[in-house]
């Protein structure tokens, strides 16, 4: 009787050691196969790679100050659950959204729960950071100008370099904003997206030193805009081309404006996003011989103003599922006007899959972020 227990015992005893080391075993592993985990975060403009290890719990990221949602992904183990903020991973993107609020756009951080769960349970914290512009942003003055041909009164932001010496002729980069900030706060346009900071932080830097001047359109009528735009979608006007009168005055004062600095006219250029670009078209059409080039972002031409800007170098940007404004009702007949009058242009249309979030009509995103296109750009002259 005495053998028979001890032969239970040795036998409990067996099964107990096997269990321990079989649980020491997957943790283990789960550990040792944490070191090859990979959390990837995309957003408009780039993807950073994460390697996720056992002895870390945080990780930090950061994207431009213009990204509103990142897609997260994450290389799966085998037998082991992922949840990310509490939603199940199941091996397709997962969509953080980063906040739009007004306070958010300085020293603003997301932070997101990543958890392994198997036979123990693994938490991470993964820190997204928008990048922090207020350098930027406070190199920019807010000043009004009132125009005597319109009679309109018109804030606008400029920037002039730090470092301005009066002696040197400076380019002139003049920024329209889109439909959005028309009730806006007029510093929303610097924050809402890099239209008119990505050149001021380039020319703090010492790359393509320039003035900027970005005027704010702060009318709280819904249908004026640069252009027609807004009249045309409400079934008010024939086109979304015709020029507005806050176009004439916004020309006018930079006009006024650039006389009070060392400024190179020949290198006077003009961007716009959205309804922006529907206005950097109009201005452009209507005072041609002003611009070194143009930089028209989601925007519209109206085709029979294309021979009026046919010599002024520009790169047109557009994603190809804009649901604002539709490739091929705008862009390209807007393209092919400019065929027809033997007009030239750099075009880049963004795939499907690359302006996600908030939608694909934020195509300025990765536009302004073309260090290609910035340094063309700065190349162009009207001598």
């Amino acid at each position: 009787m005495k053998k028979f227990f001890v032969l239970i015992f040795v036998l409990t005893l067996i099964v107990i050691l096997f269990i321990c080391g079989k649980t020491f075993v997957t943790n283990s592993d789960i550990e040792a196969e944490a070191d090859l985990i990979s959390l990837s975060v995309t957003s408009i403009n780039e993807t950073t790679n994460i390697t996720l290890l056992p002895d870390q719990d945080e990780y930090s990221v950061t994207v431009d100050s213009d990204i509103y949602g990142v897609n997260v992904s994450i290389e799966k183990i085998e037998g082991t659950d992922v949840f990310i903020d509490g939603i199940k991973y199941d091996e397709a993107k997962c969509l953080v959204e980063l906040s739009q609020e007004y306070d958010d756009y300085a020293n603003y951080s997301k932070e997101v729960e990543i958890k392994l769960k198997s036979d123990i349970e693994k938490i991470y914290t993964l820190n997204i950071v928008r990048e922090d512009l207020t350098d930027i942003y406070d190199l920019f003055e807010t000043k009004t100008y009132t125009d005597n041909e319109t009679g309109l009164e018109l804030p606008y932001l400029i920037y002039v370099p730090t470092n301005y010496d009066k002696t040197k002729q400076y380019p002139v980069v003049f920024a329209l904003h889109g439909s959005g900030q028309r009730t806006q706060s007029t510093d929303m346009i610097l924050k809402r997206y890099k239209m008119a900071t990505v050149w001021a932080k380039d020319s703090e830097e010492g790359v393509n030193e320039c003035i900027v001047i970005a005027p704010h359109l702060n009318s709280t009528d819904p249908i004026v805009n640069w252009t027609s735009l807004q009249a045309y979608r409400e079934g008010l006007a024939e086109d979304a081309f015709e020029i507005d009168e806050y176009s004439i005055a916004a020309y006018n004062m930079l006009m006024e404006v650039t006389k009070q600095y060392s400024v190179n006219k020949d290198k006077f250029y003009m961007t716009g996003l959205s309804s922006g670009g529907f206005g950097t078209y109009a201005i452009a059409s209507v005072y041609p011989n002003t611009f070194a080039a143009i930089v028209p972002i989601c925007g519209g031409l109206d085709p029979e103003s294309a021979k009026h800007i046919k010599d002024i170098p520009k790169w047109i940007f557009h994603a190809k599922n804009d649901p604002s404004v539709n490739i091929d009702e705008y862009l390209y007949p807007t393209i092919n006007s400019i065929e027809e009058v033997g007009g030239v242009y750099c075009l880049t249309i963004y795939d499907e899959d690359k302006v996600f979030y908030p939608s694909s009509h934020f195509s300025w995103s990765p536009a302004y972020n073309d260090e290609e296109m910035r340094t063309w750009l700065f190349d162009q002259s009207k001598q």
